[in-house]
């Protein structure tokens, strides 16, 4: 746009000779761009920093996903005690239940099963469920190797009607007194 305007204003032309021969100076004339050894040291530092930073972020995606996952299984390791509570100690014959059943205040004991968000299964907490009664009990886990990245026990966390929540670290395991059949 300037060029256009250079025969009519001559400030522009003495301007636009000015900015020439500082940008045809020896010495910039040849720093029009980065040379191969500046683009290889940005590259190599940006490599290290992505291999610094994924396995940061994998792990803690898989924790964040392990936490909740446990806290599906408590959210449905309390409606399960509040079922039982208003039903003379037993516990429902499947998960389903407590979406469909009321409590005495006429309201579900839970909207909907949550599912794993480390599984792609809609139905992991659901299939793993089970009861048992004489003493009244129940089982219920995330099935399978989802969360092997956070080093647990397949088929943890789990938890269950006796001990509560398992993670499956050291000694936070099932008692060896009580086997469900999962």
């Amino acid at each position: 746009m300037c060029l256009a305007l250079l025969p009519a204003y001559p400030e522009c032309l003495q301007l636009f000779c000015i900015l020439k021969v500082i940008c045809m100076r020896p010495d910039t004339f040849y720093r029009r761009g980065f040379t191969l050894l500046e683009i290889m040291i940005v590259v190599t530092v940006i490599a290290v920093l992505a291999s610094i930073m994924i396995p940061n972020y994998t792990r803690s995606r898989a924790d964040a996903q392990l936490s909740a996952c446990k806290s599906n299984l408590k959210n449905i390791a309390t409606s399960l005690e509040v079922y039982a509570a208003e039903h003379k100690g037993h516990y429902p014959v499947e998960l389903t239940v407590l979406t469909v059943d009321r409590d005495q205040n006429g309201y579900m004991y839970i909207a909907a099963i949550p599912t794993c968000p480390a599984c792609s299964k809609n139905d992991q907490y659901i299939s793993s469920y089970t009861y048992g009664t004489e003493p009244d009990w129940y089982a219920l886990c995330c099935c399978g190797t989802n969360h092997g990245s956070c080093e647990l026990d397949p088929n943890y966390p789990m938890v269950n009607a006796s001990q509560g929540l398992l993670d499956g670290l050291g000694s936070n395991t099932v008692d060896q007194n009580f086997q469900p059949n999962i």
